[in-house]
């Protein structure tokens, strides 16, 4: 009797399918199967698998009753957010450069020099982002931080060395004509920002309590970024700040004290009955009795501008 080959011996042997199955193997229950794809492609969008299951499926009646009615319009809502969502923007790195280098609404120049960089990493993530695509308030907001962010990158460009941002431009020049801010892959200068976008787009007089220009005669710089979200907020309060501060607004007999930039923006305000009026809104409602007491006899002036920069050391 012939013995049997060993488990190993048989693992060695060559396997022949035909030999084995004999013609069996060119039956179709026997053929050999696709390969399968090891590296399988993304899993289609969910609008797309929803058309496939249209195309290859027949469904109920109450089914397609219920597609049409959850499943379709939720792939729209989907496809239209992905489509349309706006972007943010990141400002928690001049978050932090505020918090450092910022106290009552003055600026730390000797510190801030030392991060200087960090700033201008800022400006450049900033120019970076394309302003057109934010939403209306996130977009307000890009431009008053573009505009504050990069005039503290013009005071530490020049300081030390100067005792007020007009000392920086030559006799002839003038610092917010300086082309050095990267917008929309265009160089920019600070009155373009201000007077080009932010004033005549939003139209809103409570942003001259928002931007600054490195003056103690300036509004106080804020010590956050603004942000969409809280823009219409942190402007009142910016607002109601500087009508409560004695240096900008108050009432001194017959006559209603105002920053300067009530007479170089008076256009964003109106007449002297708007403008009274502002400043009536945004008053405590001790003032706001105070201006109506004095009605029609009260007399609109203007505060001195000190150009002074907004260091503590010049305080």
């Amino acid at each position: 009797m012939k013995k049997s080959p060993g488990l190993e011996a048989i693992s060695k042997m060559p396997f022949n399918p035909r030999a084995v199955l004999g013609d069996q193997i060119e039956s179709s229950k026997y053929r050999r199967m696709p390969q399968v794809q090891l590296s399988q492609p993304p899993c289609p969008e969910p609008k797309i698998l929803f058309l496939r299951y249209l195309q290859v499926s027949q469904p109920s009646d109450m089914m397609r009753i219920f597609l049409a009615l959850f499943v379709l319009p939720a792939i729209i809502l989907m496809f239209v957010h992905q489509v349309w969502a706006a972007p943010k923007v990141d400002n928690r790195l001049y978050a932090e450069l505020l918090a450092k280098h910022t106290r009552d609404g003055l600026v730390n120049y000797e510190s801030f020099k030392t991060e200087h960089p960090k700033l201008k990493e800022y400006l450049a993530y900033l120019a970076g982002i394309n302003p057109d695509a934010l939403s209306r308030d996130d977009a307000f907001a890009y431009y008053i931080n573009l505009y504050n962010a990069a005039t503290i990158d013009l005071i530490l460009e020049n300081y030390p060395g100067i005792d007020s941002i007009k000392d920086i431009g030559g006799f002839f020049g003038k610092p917010w004509k300086i082309e050095f801010i990267t917008l929309k892959g265009k160089k920019v200068h600070l009155d373009h920002v201000e007077h080009e976008i932010i004033r005549p787009t939003y139209k809103d007089p409570r942003v001259h309590f928002a931007v600054n220009c490195a003056s103690l005669g300036c509004p106080p710089l804020n010590a956050k970024p603004f942000e969409g979200e809280t823009l219409n907020a942190t402007l009142d309060e910016l607002t109601r700040r500087n009508m409560a501060d004695p240096a900008h607004t108050r009432l001194e007999g017959d006559d209603l004290y105002v920053s300067k930039v009530f007479d170089w923006f008076a256009e964003d305000w109106g007449g002297k009955e708007d403008k009274v009026a502002f400043v009536r809104k945004y008053s405590s409602p001790e003032q706001a009795a105070e201006i109506d007491q004095l009605g029609g006899s009260l007399d609109l002036k203007y505060s001195n501008w000190d150009w002074t920069l907004n260091d503590p050391g010049y305080k």
